[in-house]
């Protein structure tokens, strides 16, 4: 077997070849500006929603306080019995009263 004989690259290839070489640079260091000017986009997103999602703790945290504050305040059912047997007696006692002054 002989040897095949290499193919000489001319000038012309070599200039060729270099040219899309620096083009396929340009256009990864494009790429990669583009790729670096993303991620600090990505991280002040993230940045802005870790704040959101901490005010937000905030507020669940406020409104759980004032539901404990309006369940503290709200009355129940015996609240409600125990005021109406409270005012039933003051009114017996206002009407005692007012019947002693009729007599008086």
């Amino acid at each position: 077997m002989t040897p095949k004989k290499k193919k000489e690259i001319s000038n012309k290839d070599l200039m060729n070849s270099i040219g899309e070489l620096a083009t396929g640079q340009s256009a990864l260091k494009d790429f990669m500006e583009t790729m670096a000017e993303s991620q600090m986009e990505i991280k002040r997103d993230i940045s802005g929603l870790k704040t959101g999602v901490g005010g937000l703790k905030k507020d669940i945290s406020g409104l759980k306080g004032g539901l404990e504050e309006i369940k503290n305040t709200i009355a129940t059912k015996d609240d409600v019995r125990e005021l109406l047997s409270d005012l039933k007696k003051l009114i017996d006692e206002l009407k005692k009263l007012s019947r002693k002054k009729v007599k008086g």
